[in-house]
């Protein structure tokens, strides 16, 4: 075949390759559920600032991760969020603490860290924010069948930051 025949099947080829990759379903993206930072400030430890962000992937699965800081003693804790749901208006999460660091009341890694997130808006004090920690290998689910929903005195304003329920 001669080369200007090639080329010309060879580009027929590749506009037809391109045309049928163009047709092709676009993957979906991550959908974001929540994201966000804040301080609040916790009656026994003092100062706590918080972030996380959590996506629900194309397959359904949800992906998130965040950190938590002490002021009084400079240590932290680090997590994967794995579960979600809501109630009453509110994002409930779950999942596993990944790592810990001088973390009061001591360390706990593989620990259920639960929070909750009231979006009031942006604005300081606007969003409220509640957090424990329970068993490991929990879901949010499992820890408001067995223990319930976080209690409204279990909120606390975020002073500063925002959180956004998407």
């Amino acid at each position: 075949m001669p080369t200007s025949i090639r080329r010309i099947a060879l580009a027929a080829t590749l506009a037809t390759a391109g045309l049928l990759a163009g047709a092709a379903p676009a993957r979906n993206p991550a959908q974001p559920i929540v994201t966000g930072d804040g301080e609040i400030t916790n009656t026994v430890v003092g100062p706590v600032a918080v972030e996380f962000a959590l996506v629900e992937l194309p397959d359904g699965s949800l992906q998130g991760e965040g950190m938590v800081a002490f002021a009084a003693t400079s240590g932290w804790v680090t997590f994967d969020l794995t579960s979600s749901m809501f109630l009453d208006g509110k994002l409930a999460m779950a999942g596993s603490v990944t790592s810990s660091f001088d973390a009061p009341p001591s360390d706990f890694v593989d620990a259920t860290l639960v929070f909750a997130v009231d979006d009031g808006g942006s604005g300081a004090g606007a969003d409220k924010l509640a957090g424990t920690v329970g068993p490991r290998g929990l879901t949010i689910q499992q820890v408001v069948a067995f223990i319930g929903p976080p209690p409204p005195q279990a909120y606390q304003p975020v002073v500063t930051g925002n959180f956004k329920i998407h």
